[in-house]
């Protein structure tokens, strides 16, 4: 099909979305250029077929048109300077430096169609590694000539606003990109390393839409008490797990669920993922001593009434975030624990009283995040007996599960998304006794007599195995993420 090249659809509100002998489908915005539409009927004589939509829709289906072509949508890009407006990178280049710039941005837009999380550009001896963090799971894409890895990093350091001149100290800087009507916003951290520095960039898509509490996929009891807990007025409540678990996700759908015009909600983060309509989002800055806690003290100055906390890493900021829970406002944060009931032996280490934790926290959620098989291709199995006893649930043998598959849709991997698991305390009286009890001197202590009440007396252990058995994640996921025992 004779395809209207990208740029000059975005600029004057038209495309062919279908061609043939007889006629052409031509979708257009409102208000889209008389004369581009007379070209066309030059271009192509036989009849035409007008679709007219809003201007939303319109972008919305012009991007889903053109990135459907791939490699055609790629080109079309590269070639397009009217893509980048004025306030955003200049992605373009001319010289000898154009093809280290269609590298890096090939390597940009595969990645987002890939809906990759992070790029890592890693040189070794004679070559360089491209590789993209997919699902939670990195994944070798590509390898080429060594000598462009100093190249690739010039150009991406350029771009970043970072010195090109100094490769032997970390960098850290970030930028934004419009891509195809598309804010993409990219931080890049260097490292110097033995055979030239190391970079990652990881990619935050202003566009994509911030999931709903309700989207997060708890299970329904579960988000009954959760969603009651960030409805309290004060109280401390908790989400845990490790890096790239989600936790901030959760977070940010929680403060959308109990924002309105009555509340002053702020924001500490280190860095500020996505921004939130109608919060103030506070970023912290090592560089001028402005961390978490002195941020923290700040903020409550501000009267607020939501208070979220993008981690708490030392005593001084659980400190104040437990104070502050006590004094009227509601805290949210998040601890790097294995699971919830770790998360109060953490703030125990952290030199906070057992006696007011009792009174501050209101929840503690523990979450993670496992690869969603692929609908396409996932191939039907069944428990094995050795697989049941690693589950902890002899009974399980010969039920029904999928194993990974392989087809297009999924890059030949098996897996298409991820899918979350939960496990949540809520802070009842059976579980303040408990806290009560807990002594300082034996607060690292995770036995029985430690461990506290989980809604539904549920675990991620256990919901690891009904995602297994409702066919949405296999076997072998379950024992990447989460650490099977043989028992609960």
């Amino acid at each position: 099909m004779d395809k209207l090249s990208f740029e000059f659809a975005n600029r004057e509100g038209l495309f062919i979305s279908h061609s043939d002998s007889s006629n052409s489908r031509v979708i257009m915005r409102e208000g889209a250029s008389l004369d581009a539409l007379l070209e066309i009927q030059r271009r192509f004589p036989h009849g035409l077929e007008l679709l007219s939509v809003s201007e939303p829709e319109f972008q919305q289906k012009l991007q889903n048109f053109y990135q459907a072509q791939s490699e055609d949508f790629e080109d079309s890009i590269f070639e397009s300077e009217q893509l980048w407006r004025e306030e955003d990178i200049e992605l373009l280049a001319e010289g000898d430096e154009a093809p280290i710039t269609k590298l890096f941005n090939r390597m940009l837009s595969q990645a987002i169609r890939r809906k990759a999380s992070d790029i890592h550009v890693e040189p070794f001896r004679g070559q360089l590694s491209i590789r993209f963090r997919i699902d939670g799971v990195l994944q070798e894409i590509q390898t080429l000539s060594g000598e462009l890895a100093p190249r690739l990093c010039s150009r991406i350091k350029v771009l970043a606003k970072l010195d090109i001149a100094e490769q032997r100290l970390p960098q850290d800087g970030r930028m934004t990109v419009n891509l195809a009507g598309k804010p993409i916003d990219l931080r890049i951290s260097t490292i110097p390393a033995n055979h030239g520095e190391r970079l990652v960039m990881r990619i935050l898509d202003k566009s994509q839409q911030q999931l709903s509490i309700a989207q997060l996929g708890m299970p329904e009891q579960l988000l009954k008490e959760f969603k009651k807990s960030i409805r309290q007025s004060n109280g401390l409540i908790l989400v845990t797990g490790p890096t790239g678990a989600g936790k901030t996700s959760t977070l940010y759908a929680a403060l959308q669920d109990i924002h309105s015009s009555e509340k002053n909600i702020l924001t500490v983060e280190d860095p500020i993922e996505y921004e939130l309509a109608g919060i103030g989002q506070v970023p912290v800055n090592p560089a001028i001593d402005m961390g978490f806690a002195k941020a923290l003290r700040a903020i409550l100055r501000q009267d607020p009434d939501v208070l979220m906390v993008g981690e708490i890493r030392d005593s001084e900021t659980a400190n104040i975030a437990v104070q502050a829970s006590l004094t009227g406002h509601l805290v949210l944060s998040t601890l790097h624990t294995n699971n919830a009931n770790e998360a109060i032996n953490r703030l125990l280490d952290l030199e906070q009283e057992s006696f007011l934790l009792a009174s501050a926290i209101k929840a503690i959620l523990a979450q993670r995040l496992l690869r969603k098989l692929c609908s396409h291709c996932r191939v039907e199995s069944h428990i094995t007996p050795e697989q049941a006893h690693q589950l902890g649930h002899s009974t399980l043998a010969g039920q029904k599960i999928f194993e990974t598959g392989q087809c297009s849709e999924c890059d030949e991997t098996g897996y298409s998304g991820r899918v979350s698991v939960f496990e949540l305390i809520v802070m009842d009286k059976n579980n303040q006794s408990k806290l009560h009890k807990i002594q300082q001197n034996n607060s690292s202590d995770s036995g029985e007599n430690n461990r506290f009440n989980t809604v539904q007396n549920s675990s991620l252990h256990s919901h690891c195995i009904d995602r297994l058995l409702a066919g949405d994640t296999s076997y072998e996921e379950i024992l990447r993420v989460h650490n099977l025992t043989g028992s609960e």
